[in-house]
């Protein structure tokens, strides 16, 4: 197994691992030509992270752009995200109380159907230069279309529909808040085959750590405890100070200028709260729940993103300086770390 790249995410598992299920999928490769083997979560001391090969993240993507570049299907498929997505918005909108347990598998249902029309605007934008110069302004208007509706998707389902159907599942088999530890082929197996669901204490074991990994061949491998931790190392994660000694790093500029400021390193919407004016946001990737955070922040520094990412579009609205796709920049940086960030340039040094 090749060496994985983990970035955080703000997803819970019973939500995360229902995206991987269809990434590892035979619908996804028919649709993009390629798919992911394998792709993990994993949650560690609280936060999520999701693993990658990120060479087959460019065969994916790569893969895409040279075979479906067609304006005709750019129409058809923001169309068809659109009429679905009404549907979805709707069925996430119910109330806690109109839930039942067993509608978890339409929400993954929805899910499924809509990954596979968004999925462009995720990765593929970040390969572009794969494609004629002439060709790639049409896929940029289109994948910036895409991307808003594939954020709305992902942040109400994680912030609105999870949330809600958690709370059933947790009052109906009395497990408290842990529900969200519930992967989703464990719900599936239960409603599906009667398969009992774990106790409470062993969904609360995954807060502190727990790796799951799904492959292509519709296999689930799952670790707790210091077998996760131990997997998850072999796999290529690595804690947060392995960037400690970094002084000095770089990464593409999306808006230019020059500022210095302390560090305020966000990569889960809980430590939105704790940014300050003034202060260098940094992030793996920026969503539409960072924005109060992003306000107050004279920067925006990231792991991930191209051009038309979040950060970027957001930081050329609000003229601040911003340097994306760092691939280091959370790892690199903590909380407090003074930095310059010389977006003309691309470049955050630390000064102290």
């Amino acid at each position: 197994m090749n060496t994985l790249t983990f970035r955080p995410r703000d997803y819970t598992l019973l939500g995360l691992t229902g995206l991987m299920d269809v990434m590892t999928s035979t619908e996804f490769a028919q649709v993009y030509g390629e798919r992911f083997n394998p792709v993990v979560s994993y949650l560690n001391e609280g936060m999520f992270y999701m693993g990658l090969d990120e060479r087959q993240r460019g065969d994916v993507s790569t893969a895409y752009l040279q075979t479906r570049m067609n304006e005709k299907e750019f129409e058809q498929v923001l169309f068809s995200t659109q009429e679905l997505s009404k549907k979805y918005f709707s069925f996430i909108e119910q109330p806690a109380r109109a839930l039942r347990v067993e509608d978890i598998l339409p929400f993954y249902t929805y899910y499924h159907d809509l990954i596979l029309l968004v999925y462009p605007s995720i990765d593929a934008i970040d390969f572009l230069h794969v494609l004629p110069t002439d060709r790639r302004e049409s896929f940029s208007i289109f994948s910036n279309k895409l991307r808003l509706l594939a954020e709305s998707i992902y942040k109400r389902g994680e912030e609105e529909f999870v949330p809600k159907i958690a709370e059933v599942i947790a009052n109906k088999f009395d497990i408290s808040s842990v529900a969200v530890n519930i992967t989703c082929h464990e719900i599936r197996a239960f409603l599906q085959q009667g398969i009992p669901l774990l106790a409470e204490k062993n969904l609360c074991a995954r807060t502190q750590s727990f790796l799951y990994i799904q492959t292509n061949k519709n296999e689930y491998h799952a670790f707790t405890g210091i077998e996760a931790s131990t997997k998850a190392r072999e796999l290529g994660f690595t804690s947060g100070d392995s960037g400690a000694e970094v002084s000095e790093f770089v990464g593409t500029s999306a808006f230019g200028g020059v500022v210095r400021g302390k560090v305020c390193v966000v990569v889960s919407k809980k430590q939105i709260e704790n940014v300050t004016e003034g202060c260098v946001l940094v992030a793996s990737m920026t969503q539409p729940s960072y924005l109060p955070a992003m306000k107050k922040a004279v920067a925006f520094v990231t792991d991930e993103g191209g051009m038309l990412c979040h950060a970027a579009i957001i930081a050329r609205e609000m003229k601040k300086p911003c340097i994306i796709g760092t691939k280091i920049a959370t790892q690199a940086l903590i909380d407090g770390d003074f930095v310059e960030v010389d977006a003309d340039s691309g470049i955050v040094k630390k000064l102290s």
